[in-house]
């Protein structure tokens, strides 16, 4: 029985000797007898006591640890993203995005319609685009995607034909602006970060099992937590209705509004 067991040094291992006892208790005091039933309590009460501070420190360490990562992942994001910013001269790219359109409605006349019947109309913006995506100029390639994304608003008319091929070419360059739009050292902070969220988020429920399995219970992962010390722990990690991460504070300021 519960009273024959020895506690190994690992958290994990204690608290899972612990939770086993109590189940095993649980299941034979019926045909236990009242002084068998207290001695039993007692045994599980003392270990309980011995162990919890240890228990207590390896979830908390390793959900102040989770803490830490995800805050450290998220200020990677941040400045990934100010990088991201900076490496873009806004009135260079402004510029050649207004060049670009330029050029459009000079060579179908208006926007919103074609006033000419060349036929070379989509020869002649499909070679623009084309030269200037191979020009290995960051500026151009961007601008002449984000430009020709919109062409089918601005290649009007009843032709048919050639509104299919001004609707393929938005298509292609609305792939290529996302692709100019893309920085990779952001997408990696922030997979980063998403990964480190999920940290946090397993490092609650473990807190959660701890908080119950110290009283014999099985977890309740959307119930109140039955110890204080567990309760401020995961209320440094602040959520919103759907459970998404708003704010991390410090355990000082737990019980402040945000």
């Amino acid at each position: 029985m519960f009273t024959n067991r020895s506690h190994s040094g690992n958290w994990r291992e204690m608290l899972k000797e612990l939770y086993e006892g109590f189940k095993e208790y649980n299941q034979y005091k019926g045909i236990m007898t009242a002084w068998e039933r207290s001695q039993i309590e007692r045994s599980i009460v003392k270990v309980r006591n011995e162990i919890e501070p240890a228990v207590l420190a390896g979830a908390v360490g390793e959900w102040n640890a989770a803490i830490t990562e995800a805050e450290y992942r998220l200020k990677m994001v941040e400045a990934a993203k100010h990088e991201e910013v900076r490496r873009w001269d806004a009135a260079k790219l402004t510029s050649e995005m207004q060049m670009n359109e330029m050029l459009i409605k000079q060579i179908v006349g208006s926007p919103g319609g074609i006033s000419n019947n060349d036929p070379e109309v989509m020869n002649r913006l499909k070679r623009i685009y084309d030269e200037a995506q191979s020009s290995g100029d960051m500026y151009k390639q961007r601008a002449v995607a984000e430009v020709f994304t919109n062409l089918l608003s601005m290649v009007g008319g009843s032709d048919q034909d050639r509104r299919m091929q001004a609707n393929s070419l938005a298509k292609q360059a609305q792939r290529d602006a996302e692709k100019s739009r893309a920085f990779p050292k952001l997408e990696a902070a922030e997979a980063a970060a998403a990964e480190a969220i999920e940290g946090i988020k397993r490092a609650r429920n473990t807190l959660i099992e701890v908080d119950s399995q110290l009283e014999g219970h099985e977890p309740e992962y959307g119930a109140p937590v039955r110890s204080f010390s567990i309760d401020k722990e995961l209320g440094r990690v602040k959520t919103d209705e759907r459970g998404n991460i708003i704010k991390i504070v410090p355990l000082e300021k737990v019980f402040e509004q945000i």
